[in-house]
């Protein structure tokens, strides 16, 4: 009847489109993530490299042998100068990142 994704397909809990089953009607997450010339740019200039520890990151879940591993080593963008400390989202503050990496940083220059 609604256009929601039953939670099997999707995780623990339903997802709905923008105005249904959230307050708001904000997604946790969107269905698609949306390419970025941005992160391909970064992604050719580090080589596929963590710029933290500079091993390779993956480009994709499927390149990862279990769920865990992914979350682990997934590339995410790391702000260089911190938003927190006045850092901007410009392409010359930003790098990619694993997400483990980018967390044990944190907030630090």
């Amino acid at each position: 009847e609604d256009d929601c994704l039953p939670a099997a397909l999707h995780g623990s809990r339903r997802v709905c489109p923008e105005g249904r089953g959230r307050p708001g009607g904000a997604l946790s997450q969107p269905f698609k993530t949306t390419p970025s010339e941005t992160v391909d740019q970064l992604w050719l200039s580090q080589s596929g490299l963590c710029a933290l520890c500079g091993e390779p990151m993956l480009r994709n879940r499927f390149q990862a042998p279990h769920a865990q591993i992914w979350a682990k080593q997934r590339a995410t963008i790391d702000h260089i100068i911190p938003k927190s400390k006045g850092g901007a989202d410009t392409p010359d503050n930003l790098q990619l990142a694993h997400a483990r990496c980018n967390k044990i940083k944190g907030n630090r220059l």
